[in-house]
Parts: C-alpha cells; structure tokens; sequence
C-alpha cells in the first residue's frame, strides 16, 4: 500500500480549488514525490543512531526520541479522544 505524501496532496488539491495557484520561488513539486526506498535508507541510519546511543549508554537522548516520536503521539491522541468525547455529550 503506497501512502501520499501530505503536502503534495494538499497542492494538488489547492491546485484543483484554485486553477490560477503556482508555487511560491523556492517549491518543487517533484521535491514531494514518494521514494520508499529513500525513506529505509533514513529509517535504517535513525536505527543505527539508535543502537549506538545503547551502547553509549546515552538514555537521555533515547528518553527525549521516545517523547518526540512515541509518547507524543499517544497523548495527542488522547487529547483527541477527550475533546471528542466532551463534544459528544452537549
């Protein structure tokens, strides 16, 4: 399954409300094409900082990566399922 990359879908999108929008200087929109292959390279080199992070002992760095990748996340979420619920009962 392919997953579109957000910001090129919302200018394709603009592009479609708004026939007249372009592309500010300094935006390509070959720059928001997918490359899956690219994005293993990346996750495979954050996994190696991970592992070496490890085996230096550096827990404070993997504490704040895991607050910023995974912990985050999940209280966003929660945040979310509060507000809807709040919503839900007016």
């Amino acid at each position: 399954m392919m997953v579109k990359n957000n910001k090129k879908q919302l200018f394709e999108m603009i592009a479609k409300l708004d026939p007249k929008f372009k592309l500010t200087e300094g935006y390509d929109m070959n720059t928001y094409d997918e490359n899956p292959e690219m994005y293993k390279q990346k996750a495979e080199k954050i996994k190696g900082v991970i592992d070496q992070l490890v085996e230096m002992k550096d827990y404070d760095v993997i504490d704040t990566l895991y607050r910023l990748m995974v912990d985050r996340k999940m209280q966003f979420n929660n945040a979310v399922k509060q507000i809807s619920e709040m919503l839900d009962k007016e």
